[in-house]
């Protein structure tokens, strides 16, 4: 009884794995991989304390990736290897110059933007074309749509929201006692 929340808790996290690996999305997977890092630094303590949850954790994404890649179109790991060769893939390549465009359409409004659900009408002067093979219609990254939309105050904001999260999330984990099981 005492470990029922932590076990909805790890079925949740398998959850969110699941989702995240069935989105083929290599940029949420690789800062997924990053922020395994931070998350390993912040509960260390706990994880060592609790290894079966996270042999489970590490157990099930692997399950998730194979089955994904087997029962799914077998994109997930050549989406993945992707990212590690740049300058041979078209989409990889197109996505890096979307957003350093994007990021030029950001400097450009820098402080006004260029409104809610405009992306799409600014973006075609600031496409580059044979490179760009992208339907211009978003940044294909958060915070680049809404400094591009909203301007800068959009980016304190959203950034802002995050560093408190991180913040308030630190300190409850400092005081937090560590249970064993």
């Amino acid at each position: 009884q005492k470990d029922f929340p932590h076990w909805i808790s790890l079925a949740f996290a398998v959850l969110l794995l699941g989702g995240l690996l069935a989105t083929q999305s290599r940029v949420a997977f690789l800062f997924f991989v990053m922020s395994l890092g931070v998350f390993t630094a912040c509960l260390r303590k706990t994880i060592s304390q609790n290894k079966s949850a996270l042999a489970i954790f590490i157990g099930a994404g692997i399950f998730l990736f194979i089955i994904l890649q087997v029962l799914g179109d077998n994109r997930i790991a050549e989406r993945l290897i992707e990212l590690t060769a740049l300058a041979s893939d078209d989409n990889t390549l197109s996505r890096f110059v979307l957003w350093k465009q994007s990021l030029q359409l950001f400097g450009d409004h820098l402080f006004t933007g260029t409104g809610f659900g405009t992306f799409y009408l600014y973006y075609p002067s600031y496409r580059l074309p044979g490179i760009d093979n992208s339907a211009g219609q978003w940044a294909h990254m958060d915070p680049l749509q809404f400094g591009a939309e909203a301007g800068i105050i959009a980016l304190l904001l959203f950034y802002g929201f995050l560093g408190a999260v991180l913040l308030r999330t630190l300190r409850a984990l400092k005081v937090t006692p560590v249970t064993s099981q």
